[in-house]
């Protein structure tokens, strides 16, 4: 357990936090203030009728779920990086301009935008941060870490989803349309973290993958090695013959460390 939280020959604590940081801007740029308390938007943000907010309620999680399938279309088509970025960055375009039209009170105009808006988002977020998100951190984890990983991260989902549910209401009441600001700036980090930090997996085995960190000089040097080294990334034999010598050499490291370690503490007693 321990050894999730150094670097290592296989950058597992990058990998760690990628896959923490991923599950915490699904919650963080605003899925679940949209799904949840979309009749409370229409409602109290919006001046609509009950009727007409469950109404509009219903059809905006409606169109999500149908939204949802562009992604079987997408995701091995155009690849995970563009994927996540473009829905980070459609997502926090939609919560800019939420936060310019709510501001707009008994403006009759303004509140079709937000309607808008709202939609909008819920077509961006399926695309990468419905269940794309699930898939990048299971195939950027190293196969001896991937459960604890993979349970780390769905706790902390699960933790940022708690937190928004509980504070958006009050949130609301207290700063109004200012709220959505700190969801499209959030949104709008996700393009430069895609950017400089999560490699392109798709088309590669998880074999390729691992060696993609191994390889890597860097947490900052992964991304240009996955761009480097993918054409010799794709072919499966090679990859797995050196991905089985590099661990073994990674895990003698290790194993070397510990004895020294070990011994230098035996030294150390008195």
């Amino acid at each position: 357990m321990r050894e999730l939280f150094k670097m290592g020959e296989q950058k597992i604590l990058m990998r760690f936090l990628m896959a923490m940081a991923l599950q915490c801007l699904q919650q963080m740029s605003g899925g679940n203030l949209i799904s949840v308390y979309s009749t409370i938007l229409y409602q109290e943000n919006l001046g609509m009728s009950g009727t007409l907010s469950r109404i509009l309620s219903g059809c905006t999680l409606t169109f999500k779920f149908f939204c949802g399938f562009i992604a079987f279309f997408t995701v091995d088509r155009f690849g995970r990086r563009p994927l996540i970025a473009a829905s980070g960055t459609g997502m926090a375009c939609c919560m800019m301009f939420l936060a310019i039209s709510t501001s707009q009170k008994h403006n009759s105009h303004a509140n079709i935008a937000s309607v808008f808006f709202i939609f909008a988002f819920n077509f961006f977020i399926p695309i990468g941060f419905l269940g794309l998100n699930w898939l990048y951190v299971v195939e950027i984890s190293p196969t001896r870490f991937r459960n604890h990983i993979a349970a780390f991260s769905s706790a902390n989902n699960w933790i940022w989803n708690f937190v928004v549910t509980m504070i958006t209401p009050i949130a609301i009441q207290s700063i109004d349309y200012r709220y959505y600001i700190i969801y499209a700036v959030i949104g709008f980090l996700i393009p430069f973290m895609v950017y400089f930090f999560f490699p392109k997996t798709a088309g590669l085995t998880l074999e390729a993958i691992d060696l993609v960190f191994i390889k890597a000089n860097s947490p900052f040097d992964v991304v240009a090695t996955a761009k480097r080294e993918r054409k010799f990334l794709l072919n499966g034999d090679q990859t797995q013959n050196l991905h089985a010598e590099m661990l073994e050499k990674a895990e003698v490291s290790v194993v070397d460390r510990a004895s020294m370690d070990s011994k230098n503490e035996r030294g150390n007693k008195p």
